[in-house]
Order: structure tokens, then C-alpha cells, then sequence
């Protein structure tokens, strides 16, 4: 035993960091869930405890693996709390050469409303100040050209410090490539209005970008959507796009410039949209069928836009012709492996978009709500097992890849459990998916760097 010790205690770096690679796969799958977001639970996930770090246990295997641990333990950096955020800026602070690792930065605190007690809250508001202090002391120190991902949430820098400036970030942000400004809810968003200069500053090297669009007219969207349309050369390299926000009024020439470039190009990959009230459904479908040979991962939320169909709003009627043109436009995607739909329909409705999903989609996830006569879920459970037991006209098996399936409801999405109702579960079984009632649903699709 002894003679195997000092191969394993001194692998080449390269290959110890695909073994430390592996130690971190659940840990990332975690943080993925975290960032996507979800609607309609209790929260429950939003407030676990931050599971420990594996690399950390790495650094203390020996002086070798401490080495590599550690350049890839600030690789990728989650910060959730200013009992992270500050011995990481103490560290760093130390030892500057530490922020060359840095590739990737999620700040995210997961904050709620203020205790309703005076005192509590101003407790909580002067925890908050200070988090943020340290916050923005670490986001001056990132360095220009090493930063390959920023994810933040936006209550995440509130309150501001009296010396913040959204211009100290422009430098670090030169050479980004993926950035996810994300809300958790309606934000006011007052003094974030620069955040659009983020977006300018690194828009020569984006490949994937996540925004908030509130639902309401404010100077801070028009302010924001001013600013990404006057980037010079647009945003030449974007392959995935998040627009967060359950009724988004995001502006067609700004939709035209993160949507409808990429997709035009041939780069769109992933695509989460909200309901769009200023955007028309032509739009979207045409973005569709420009990516069809491209898109690999689509989001849909039109719940709003369908609810409001269901209220016999007449305003509503121009989303049909979303719904009738996705039948037409899914079996174009030939590379489509993720579809997550939100929506209130019926179960004949659904199928009708299920059964124009190509055979590629290997993951489909449905969140809904029983609300003015849409179908419960275990109509749809057993509805989509008829159909999977089915063959097509040429007698092949329908989604012959997909594996996973996720019917959510909003309403107790961490406690639904099916009925007597659902009486297909074999065919899920016997077809090798994985089928889950329980949530939370994803807002968008989930990154992970």
C-alpha cells in the first residue's frame, strides 16, 4: 500500500484537477439550482445551509494537493454570506497573487424583507451595510482580464456604500464572458440603473447573459435598454440568453439586439423568455425557427398571457399565435434538449405542444396551476404516458431520449404528491424516465460555470 501512496499524493496537476473536477459535481449542481431561481415554493432550497466546500478538504491532503486545491478552490468562488465574504477579502488582501485565480464569482445573499421590529430591523440594515462595504472592497480588487463569469444578485449590493461606483467594475469586466445580473422578485431598482454599463463593458466576449426586466415602465429600464442599444458592434459572440421577469416590457429593438442577432447568426443555444407584453409573438417565433439548427435549451413562461386568455381579456388573443406557432416551429429544432414550459392550459393543450417536441429533448419540465379549469396534474401525467407508449407514423418511439420529466404544481410544489388518479406510472418505469411531482420550479434555465 505503501508504494501506491506517493502516485496518488502527486498527480500531475492537470489530472488531479479533473479528480478534484469530480469531487465538485454536486456541489456545482447545487449552486446551479441556486442560481436558476425558483417560483411558486416555499423557498425551501433558497435557505438550506451552504454545504462545505470539497476542496477545502483537498487542501489538506498535502503540501501537493493544497497547491492545486486551492488555485482551483478560487477558480470559482460562491459567496453567500459575510462570514464568506470577509476572510475571502482578508485572504486576498494577504495574498493579491490569489485573485489571479478568480474565474468565476457568484455574490448572492439570499436576502428577504426587514423584521417587522424596530429593532430587529435596524440590526439586520446595519449587518447589511457592513456586508456590502466588504462586498464592493472585494469587487474593486478582481482584476482586468481573469474574470470569465459574474453572476449577482441585485439586492446582493444593497444598500450601496457612500464610494460606490458602478464604474469601478468596468475594467475587471473586460474579457467576461458570462454574466447573470439576477432579481429575486420586483425590484425597485433606483441607483442600479448602470448595470447596462456592465453589459457594454464586456459585450466584445459575451457568450451567455442573464437580465432583469421589470414588468412595469420606470427611467431605470429605459435608462438600461438606452445603454445595450448604443453598444457599438452589438454583442457579436452571445450564445445564451436569460430576460428574468414574469411580465417583461423589454423594448423589440432591444429584443431584436439580445435575441434576435444571436439567433440570426447561428449562435443562439439557450433562450429563457417571460411573457413579453411590448414584444410581438411573430418576434419570438421567428427567433425559434432562425435557431432551429442552434437552440438546445428553451424556457417558456407565458402564465401570465394565459391566465389572462382564460379571463376572456380580448388583449390577449395575439398569444395564440404563440401557441399555434410553436407547434409548427418545435420539430425544427433538431438540437433541442431542454424544454421548460410554465403555463396554465389544459391537458389536450399541453400534448399538443409535447407532441411537437423533436426526439432529441431528453429533459421536459411543466410547471402549472389548477386555476380557471386548467387540467391537474395527474391528468397530464397520464395523458403525456399515453402518448410516450405510443408510436410515430413510421412506427419509432416518441422522444426516444428523453429521461427526465418534472410536472410541477406552484401552488404546493414541495408537497404534491399524485393521486389515485395517475394510473400510468409504469410506462415512466418502463421506459427508463425519471418522473417527479415535487419542486421547485426553475424561473429559467440553470448555469452553471
Amino acid at each position: 500500500m505503501s508504494s501506491l501512496a506517493p502516485t496518488w499524493a502527486t498527480f500531475v496537476p492537470e489530472l488531479l484537477s479533473q479528480v478534484l473536477a469530480l469531487l465538485l459535481h454536486d456541489f456545482e449542481e447545487w449552486k446551479a439550482q441556486k442560481e436558476a431561481g425558483y417560483s411558486g415554493s416555499t423557498g425551501k432550497l433558497q435557505r438550506q445551509r451552504m454545504p462545505r466546500h470539497p476542496l477545502l478538504t483537498a487542501t489538506h491532503v498535502n503540501r501537493h494537493w493544497n497547491g492545486v486545491a486551492t488555485r482551483d478552490l478560487y477558480s470559482r468562488i460562491y459567496v453567500h454570506k459575510l462570514e464568506v465574504v470577509r476572510p475571502l477579502l482578508k485572504a486576498v488582501t494577504a495574498n493579491p497573487k490569489l485573485l489571479d485565480h478568480i474565474k468565476s464569482l457568484n455574490i448572492d445573499y439570499k436576502y428577504v424583507g426587514l423584521p417587522t421590529q424596530p429593532k430587529a430591523a435596524k440590526k439586520e440594515q446595519g449587518r447589511r451595510q457592513r456586508t456590502s462595504v466588504v462586498t464592493w472592497q472585494l469587487l474593486r480588487m478582481l482584476k482586468p482580464g481573469r474574470l470569465r463569469h459574474l453572476s449577482i444578485e441585485a439586492q446582493s449590493l444593497l444598500p450601496f456604500p457612500a464610494d460606490y461606483s458602478f464604474n469601478d467594475l468596468i475594467q475587471a469586466l473586460i474579457g467576461l464572458k458570462s454574466l447573470a445580473i439576477v432579481s429575486d422578485g420586483y425590484l425597485t431598482f433606483g441607483p442600479f440603473l448602470h448595470f447596462a454599463q456592465w453589459v457594454a463593458a464586456a459585450a466584445p466576449t459575451l457568450e451567455r447573459l442573464s437580465l432583469p426586466c421589470v414588468w412595469s415602465s420606470s427611467m431605470g429600464t429605459t435608462q438600461n435598454e438606452n445603454t445595450i442599444q448604443k453598444i457599438s458592434g452589438g454583442i457579436p459572440n452571445l450564445k445564451s440568453v436569460c430576460i428574468i421577469g414574469d411580465r417583461s416590457e423589454l423594448s423589440a429593438e432591444t429584443f431584436d439586439i439580445l435575441v434576435t442577432a444571436p439567433a440570426r447568426a447561428g449562435l443562439l443555444e439557450d433562450l429563457s423568455l417571460p411573457t413579453m407584453f411590448h414584444c410581438s409573438q411573430a418576434k419570438i417565433l421567428h427567433v425559434i425557427n432562425r435557431a432551429a439548427t442552434t437552440l438546445r435549451r428553451l424556457h417558456l413562461n407565458f402564465t401570465w398571457a394565459l391566465y389572462s386568455t382564460l379571463d376572456s381579456n380580448p388583449g390577449a388573443n395575439k398569444w395564440t399565435e404563440l401557441y399555434i406557432g410553436l407547434q409548427s416551429a418545435l420539430p425544427t429544432c433538431k438540437t433541442l434538449e431542454v424544454m421548460q414550459i410554465e403555463a396554465h392550459l389544459q391537458s389536450e393543450d399541453y400534448m399538443k405542444l409535447i407532441q411537437s417536441l423533436p426526439p432529441s429533448v431528453k429533459i421536459l419540465r411543466i410547471g402549472r396551476r389548477n386555476i380557471h379549469g386548467a387540467c391537474t396534474i395527474e391528468e397530464l401525467a397520464n395523458a403525456l404516458a399515453i402518448y410516450l407508449n405510443s408510436e410515430t407514423a413510421l412506427g419509432q418511439t416518441v422522444l426516444p431520449t428523453l429521461a427526465t420529466v418534472q410536472l410541477v404544481h406552484y401552488v404546493c410544489a414541495n408537497m404534491y404528491k399524485p393521486t389515485s388518479l395517475f394510473t400510468e406510472a409504469d410506462t415512466f418505469k418502463q421506459r427508463g424516465i425519471e418522473l417527479t411531482f415535487d419542486g421547485p420550479f426553475p424561473e429559467h434555465l440553470s448555469w452553471s460555470y
